[in-house]
């Protein structure tokens, strides 16, 4: 059975909502699942906090272990996973800024960091 929706917006766009940064290019960097991954935290953080900032995309291809491999290749879900798991406090991007290839991790306390829950659903 459908539930018919009364009342909805004939528009909706969550950059007027301040709810999505800008769009970032990956360039040779092969970490999509990395990107895909920070933007969601950064989006739903700023539709629960009303504050948007940036996250550190590069800490999770420098850092993040279990199926993500840096510029490689990974899983959304596995880094959510791993970050969870381990407490990870996600820096912001001014803490731990982008470089366009996987490194070393390079992680001490950050300033401004977000910790997430480990009560989400992830389906592959």
């Amino acid at each position: 059975m459908k539930r018919k929706l009364k009342n909805l917006p004939q528009h909706w766009d969550w950059r007027d909502k301040k709810a999505v940064t800008p769009v970032r290019n990956q360039g040779k960097c092969g970490a999509c699942w990395a990107y895909s991954t920070v933007e969601t935290i950064e989006s739903m953080v700023a539709i629960k906090t009303k504050v948007l900032r940036e996250y550190s995309i590069q800490q999770f291809i420098d850092c993040a272990s279990e199926d993500n491999k840096g510029c490689d290749g990974g899983d959304t879900c596995a880094a959510l996973v791993w970050m969870a798991e381990n407490k990870v406090k996600l820096k912001t991007a001014k803490e731990y800024p982008l470089r366009d290839e996987a490194g070393e991790c390079r992680v001490k306390d950050p300033m401004h960091a977000i910790l997430i829950a480990d009560n989400f659903t992830c389906d592959k």
